[in-house]
């Protein structure tokens, strides 16, 4: 380009020359030094482009680090375990991410730019570190641990804050199990030497009564009274009896066992009891095989049927039965309508001796509890005062294979 544009300068003073323009040494001069610029600038053009395809090429590596970093960035946050979320200095959302969108059912797009206080109001607090209850989208309540900390800027103000947190839900539910079953094996240990002690003298007191009973001269005033003492004397030793099944539970005797068949068993059996002559049945069993010990989960089942009819108090109404098998699992449900559980009994209701019915002796949930337990299995109930109540056993599902005998209780 440089050397058409000095032939160009070159015509054109040859055309001067031609009409008796200046002498030929000025037109030397004149087309060394225009011929000089041209030179430079085409050098000086020629090395800015250089310079300039350089910049864009650092420029676009540059940008591609950029990316590369910020996608790492994204996928370290995105891959880690516990949830994240960002606030700005006005206590709005500005990022969830994976962990945080699985744990809380929330989506970015669904709370982005809006106050956390009435979504996620445990994180909209100053507190630093902590646990909190906290209820998701779904409608699950979890245990959350969490950590607050302030997010920075270049120039050291403060900008928002990020809160990590931690799904505990099944930690200290898990911590509350082995709790509760040290607790019940220590339990366990002091209550057979206390019911084999109790036993015996039980049993030479009812024999005595018996005898003074039958002996001639005993009016109807003695013979009612001994009567209310033999009757309760036979309950204690009732209570005494199952305490003893309580405290030394039977060994498994673990086979492949069909729950739809065992769960109607049992309902036969149930409808004739006179705690049930109130109460209608809706039962939805679905085919459902577990590896369990049959007579136990019979009783397991017995318990929570009688349970939810003794809620009701002779009153009437519906308890619903069902079972399915989800994943791995196979869920029982014995739910009722009756007054349901208050907030603060509901911690204890497996603990033995632990009742709020006038006849109850507080050991049948204690039994579901135990016997559950040792089938690997978890009990969960769901209720609140008004809405009846609902008890789920969840075990761990098998091939399926036959049941058993059809079970009448002793």
């Amino acid at each position: 380009s440089t050397v058409a544009v000095l032939g160009a300068v070159g015509a054109h003073l040859w055309l001067v020359l031609g009409q008796g323009g200046p002498r030929p040494t000025s037109l030397a001069t004149v087309l060394f030094a225009h011929g000089a610029a041209f030179v430079a600038t085409g050098a000086l053009a020629s090395y800015l482009a250089n310079q300039l395809r350089r910049a864009g090429e650092r420029l676009a590596e540059s940008e591609s680090d950029l990316a590369f970093v910020t996608a790492l960035h994204e996928a370290i946050v995105q891959s880690v375990s516990s949830g994240l979320i960002t606030l700005d200095r006005g206590g709005n959302i500005t990022f969830l991410n994976r962990a945080a969108e699985q744990i809380t059912g929330w989506r970015l797009g669904e709370v982005r730019g809006r106050p956390a206080g009435p979504r996620l109001a445990p994180f909209a607090s100053e507190t630093r570190r902590g646990e909190t209850d906290f209820q998701s989208a779904r409608g699950e309540r979890l245990r959350l641990g969490y950590t607050r900390f302030p997010l920075l800027g270049r120039d050291g103000l403060e900008m928002g804050s990020a809160v990590i947190f931690q799904d505990l839900t099944e930690m200290r539910a898990m911590e509350e199990r082995v709790r509760r079953s040290e607790q019940l094996a220590e339990m366990g240990r002091v209550a057979a030497g206390l019911a084999h002690e109790l036993r015996n003298p039980l049993a030479s007191m009812s024999g005595s009564l018996e005898l003074l009973k039958g002996g001639a001269g005993l009016g109807g005033e003695a013979r009612r009274l001994m009567e209310i003492v033999l009757r309760e004397a036979g309950r204690l030793d009732q209570l005494v009896t199952r305490f003893l099944e309580w405290s030394r539970p039977a060994p498994l005797r673990r086979e492949a066992t069909d729950v739809r068949r065992l769960l109607e068993e049992t309902l036969t059996v149930f409808r004739h009891d006179p705690a049930a002559a109130r109460v209608s049945l809706e039962v939805a069993l679905e085919p459902a095989t577990v590896a369990c010990d049959p007579d136990q989960m019979r009783q397991v089942f017995w318990n929570l049927f009688a349970n939810a009819a003794q809620a009701m108090d002779g009153a009437g109404g519906r308890i619903r039965v069902s079972c399915a098998t989800r994943a791995s699992e196979v869920r029982v449900a014995v739910a009722d309508d009756g007054p349901g559980i208050e907030e603060g009994d509901l911690p204890r209701i497996f603990e033995p001796f632990f009742t709020t019915k006038r006849e109850g002796t507080g050991l049948g949930l204690a039994t579901v509890q135990r016997i559950v337990d040792a089938h690997g299995g978890t009990v969960e109930v769901e209720s609140s005062p008004g809405r009846g109540a609902a008890f789920t056993v969840s075990l761990p599902a098998a091939a399926p294979a036959a049941g058993g005998e059809p079970w009448r209780p002793s």
